[in-house]
């Protein structure tokens, strides 16, 4: 894996997301959203998506509500967007593979 550019943003801090996105636009090949659908009302998939390069960018959610579950159960998902149905019962071992894999490309996150 060569040219990865790994970008972390504190969504808290809504001027860090402002200069983020307008900086960003049509540039990423993949957002990992782990955010969106967690329970206190965040939804960041239609500000976000627009930061994906057109056509082979990917957005990828972990959390969702009932409308997020119903397009990933009749297969009716926007094109570019992934969702991925997780458990809080073993996010351990999944948190630990992801690290190792990143730990085994190189990359360090750049925060901006």
């Amino acid at each position: 894996m060569e040219n990865i550019n790994l970008e972390l943003v504190d969504y808290t801090d809504d001027k860090a997301m402002s200069g983020f996105k307008e900086k960003n636009v049509g540039k990423f090949d993949c957002i990992y959203d782990t955010a969106t659908g967690s329970g206190h009302g965040e939804n960041y998939v239609s500000s976000m998506a627009k930061l994906l390069k057109d056509v082979t960018g990917e957005y990828v959610q972990i959390n969702g509500g009932i409308a997020t579950l119903m397009r990933y159960f009749t297969g009716t998902m926007k094109p570019q967007q992934n969702f991925f149905l997780t458990s809080d019962e073993d996010n351990q071992t999944d948190l630990v593979e992801i690290t190792r894999l990143l730990k085994s490309t190189g990359v360090k996150p750049h925060i901006d």
